[in-house]
This record gives C-alpha cells, structure tokens and sequence, in this order.
C-alpha cells in the first residue's frame, strides 16, 4: 500500500521540478526547527543539573597542616 503511494509521489515529484526545491526547502526548515528543539531540551537538562548541583559550604574552621 505504502510502496504504491510512495511510487506515485516519486512520479509526480520527478513530473514536476518546481516541487524539488519546494521540498528541498521545506526538509531544510524541518531539519533547522528539529535543531533548534534539540537545543531547548539540551538548555533545560544543563539547566535542572545546573541546580541540582550545590557547592560545598566554606567551613568556618581552618585545617592548617
């Protein structure tokens, strides 16, 4: 079912040009739009760890050796 559609399209995308840079464009814009998701969910991860980590509180005691 999928084959035949898919045979279809490439038929009618190779009967066309104009819709190769259409879709050339649009893949382009996909891919930058997954890129940039990417980026957020890479942000919020750095972001929730940034605040899970705490630095060690400075002792008011003095170790000299």
């Amino acid at each position: 079912m999928f084959e035949n559609w898919f045979a279809h399209m490439n038929a009618y995308i190779l009967s066309h040009p104009h819709w190769i840079a259409k879709l050339d464009f649009l893949l382009r814009v996909k891919c930058g739009l997954l890129t940039a998701l990417m980026g957020v969910f890479v942000y919020l991860l750095y972001k929730e760890q940034r605040k899970t980590i705490r630095k060690p509180q400075k002792s008011p005691y003095h170790f000299i050796a």
